[in-house]
């Protein structure tokens, strides 16, 4: 007689359980917390010449506006490409530096964007400017949300040179567009013309475009509001780039100009090669 009544209270119990949560709205269980917007950083194309003695007064541009307010929020990416530019050449640098920082894939944005002069560029990829007329866009769009927030990871192997590149995003709202990957370096000491008309065999050039990791226009990005997208890639470094001087940035654009903008460097200052997994 006791276990049927330990029996009836223990259904009964199981019985009010249920009741109470068929209580709970349905909208009161799972509710959505929209993830905090980052600011958006702004993508500079710089098109930019070794033969071009006025493309090292855009360079000062860039490097203040990289000064005032940071790399990663000013992400500017050198192009070489036109009528200025130089073809890379492995003979023109025994020592293997190389001398020309032309590439293909410049040749086609630059064409892309109709550039016939030297320098000009765009930023947040919503029409061309002169560098003197950079400024006011760079500090309009720097004040602007972004509607789509981006995490890169990157990882190195030396002895391979081989390069993993991995990237989470979540839309803040419904965003359609493409998704770039690209290749820069650092430190490439090279000739470069000047503005008062000699040439600097010893030039530092930052910022230069390598490669696309995901081909000249990037893979298709759809997401609605709350989606988290990823998307992985892998990449055989050059022997010619120096991996220490290397960075990715990685960005989604649509025809309004360019959503949001990050760039990782393959290595922090303070530490040591990562190791690929």
């Amino acid at each position: 007689m006791k276990i049927r009544t330990y029996i009836y209270i223990v259904a009964g119990l199981l019985i009010l359980a249920l009741n109470s949560c068929d209580k709970v709205d349905e909208d009161d269980r799972f509710v959505y917390m929209k993830p905090e917007a980052m600011g958006r950083n702004v993508l500079v194309e710089d098109f930019t010449g070794q033969n071009c003695k006025n493309c090292p007064d855009a360079h000062v541009v860039i490097e203040q506006f990289q000064e005032a307010y940071g790399k990663d929020r000013v992400v500017a990416v050198s192009i070489h490409a036109g009528g200025l530019a130089i073809f890379y050449r492995d003979e023109a640098h025994p020592n293997g530096r190389p001398y020309g920082l032309k590439t293909d894939l410049g040749e086609t944005y630059n064409n892309f964007w109709n550039i016939t002069s030297w320098p000009n560029g765009t930023v947040n990829r919503t029409g061309v400017l002169a560098h003197t007329s950079w400024g006011a866009k760079i500090l309009e769009d720097l004040q602007k949300p972004s509607p789509v927030n981006i995490d890169v990871e990157t990882a190195y192997d030396n002895s391979s040179r081989e390069l993993k590149v991995d990237i989470n995003t979540v839309a803040l709202e419904t965003v359609s567009g493409k998704i770039q990957v690209w290749l820069l370096e650092d430190g490439i000491v090279a000739p470069q013309a000047m503005p008062d008309n000699k040439t600097n065999p010893q030039y530092v050039h930052n910022n230069v475009f390598r490669d696309a990791l995901n081909g000249a226009w990037g893979d298709d990005y759809r997401a609605s509001e709350g989606a988290s997208l990823d998307f992985s890639y892998s990449y055989n470094v050059a022997e010619r780039y120096k991996a220490e001087n290397l960075a990715v940035i990685v960005f989604i654009y649509n025809d309004n100009g360019v959503l949001q903008v990050i760039r990782k460097p393959l290595f922090d200052n303070d530490t040591e090669e990562t190791p690929a997994e």
